[in-house]
């Protein structure tokens, strides 16, 4: 914005690389929930003020479309192009974060209250970890906001009560079998996880020909037990922090037919993508309340 770029294609290229960078961050950046949420609409209107007014000084100082005469100005050039070249090449990837393959499951939102959002999901790796392990291709992680927009008080507190959705109840997405079910491992210290017991304490329901796991549950909470039918929106568990989890949140996923078997339902089995309404494939940083 104050610089004094030597000609209108170096503040050109600053400014595509500066724009799409933001973009990014803005759209697939992991830790606004850590930060405030609302810090990346501020952080978007920064960029298109700072592309204004750093446009606006550019033109007022009359420099001409292009110099590249001294090595310092074609070495300005060729980083800015690069730069951009470089963040814009991710951009066919973010525009198909919400895209998947086959025949997606339509499931309610396992969770009730205001402002939920994904630190992991929607489809490649840049919004969503999960796409690395077959069967947690379409999972994700959910947590959910407080004040100022932060999912805890303080950015990675141990104590779990700090967290906004410690203790949430889970309720059931589909009506269905519960077809697998355990609840009395501990909750871990965050940013610990249990590399053993990786979906911690867990219900794993049998709907629509497909397996839903939800996971990371708190030790003492489940109301329900291997054979039980629930009813849609019936009363699961609470978020905890048990498994393979740095910090408390609901991981969900679904994998196709009828899987109780932990290791295949977690790691080989085949994915099935998940609608919430209205029909939403979810991803990282969208926000939903229900």
């Amino acid at each position: 914005m104050f610089g004094k770029p030597p000609s209108i294609a170096h503040f050109l290229f600053r400014a595509l690389f500066s724009i799409v960078f933001v973009l990014q961050m803005a759209v697939a950046g992991a830790a606004w929930t850590w930060v405030g949420f609302w810090l990346r609409y501020v952080l978007m209107a920064a960029i298109v003020l700072a592309t204004v007014i750093g446009g606006v000084r550019t033109l007022r100082r009359k420099v001409d479309t292009l110099v590249i005469v001294t090595w310092r100005e074609r070495i300005d050039l060729l980083l800015a192009v690069g730069l951009f070249a470089l963040f814009a090449t991710s951009l066919p990837q973010l525009a198909g974060r919400r895209q998947y393959d086959g025949i997606a499951v339509e499931l309610a939102f396992p969770l009730h209250g205001e402002r939920y959002v994904p630190v992991h999901g929607g489809q490649g790796v840049s919004v969503n970890m999960h796409q690395q392990v077959k069967a947690q291709s379409y999972a994700i992680d959910l947590v959910q906001l407080g004040a100022l927009s932060m999912r805890a008080a303080g950015i990675l507190p141990a104590e779990l009560s700090r967290y906004v959705i410690y203790g949430r109840s889970v309720h059931a997405p589909c009506a269905g079998e519960v077809i697998a079910a355990r609840g009395d491992l501990p909750d871990q210290v965050p940013p610990t996880g249990d590399t053993v017991n990786l979906a911690g304490n867990h219900v794993v329901l049998f709907c629509k020909d497909v397996s839903v796991l939800l996971a990371h549950l708190k030790p003492g909470s489940l109301k329900v037990a291997v054979g039980d039918q629930v009813a849609l929106d019936a009363v699961l568990g609470d978020v905890g922090n048990s498994g393979n989890t740095s910090e408390p949140h609901l991981h969900i996923h679904a994998v196709r037919g009828r899987v109780s078997d932990l290791p295949a339902l977690v790691e080989t089995a085949e994915p099935v993508p998940m609608l919430f309404p209205p029909g939403r494939f979810l991803t990282r940083n969208d926000v939903i309340s229900n």
